[in-house]
């Protein structure tokens, strides 16, 4: 009967264990997170623990490996206070020239206009954070940084292109009437 014990608490510790997932890329980046599909000799995808999911080919790869979370951990609450600080950084980031840009497309296709350019603006956008603020921070925490810089740098433009885009359509509006 102990036997059985030690059996169902081995495998309860093993379902029930939090690890992470952490791909070492060639360009020397640590992504981590959780593999959630894994199409052996072509590519993985893992999602993030702010959602983000990303796609890496296995030629992008060195290796992969699993961590056990460890709760206690005071890196992984530096990594989330790096994502904050990326998000927040990428929010600041001006959107004029995506306003500017909504706002002619909204102007002379109304909002047809608007939609292209929201969709050409979130296909083309650089989200690439300045050097100086990841120079500081760790492997891990370089990476939630860059994913939350991401993420606030695209929408303050896909935002700033909408708004821009309306305006021009509410002005075309106004003129014709």
């Amino acid at each position: 009967m102990k036997k059985y014990n030690v059996i169902i608490i081995l495998l309860f510790s093993v379902i029930f264990a939090e690890d992470i997932d952490i791909l070492n890329l060639k360009n020397g980046d640590l992504i981590k997170g959780k593999i959630i599909e894994n199409k052996i000799n072509e590519y993985i995808r893992i999602e993030l623990q702010g959602g983000s999911i990303l796609t890496y080919t296995y030629d992008q790869i060195v290796s992969i490996e699993r961590e056990e979370v460890n709760s206690n951990s005071s890196n992984s609450n530096d990594c989330n206070q790096s994502y904050q600080d990326g998000y927040m950084d990428g929010k600041s980031v001006l959107g004029g020239g995506y306003m500017l840009m909504g706002a002619g497309s909204g102007f002379l296709l109304g909002l047809i206009g608007t939609v292209v350019a929201t969709t050409f603006c979130a296909a083309f956008i650089n989200t690439e954070p300045p050097f100086h603020k990841l120079e500081s921070l760790d492997k891990s925490c370089k990476t939630s940084y860059r994913e939350g810089y991401r993420k606030g740098v695209k929408e303050k433009k896909i935002g700033s292109t909408l708004i821009g885009g309306m305006l021009g359509t509410v002005l075309v509006v106004v003129i014709i009437n």
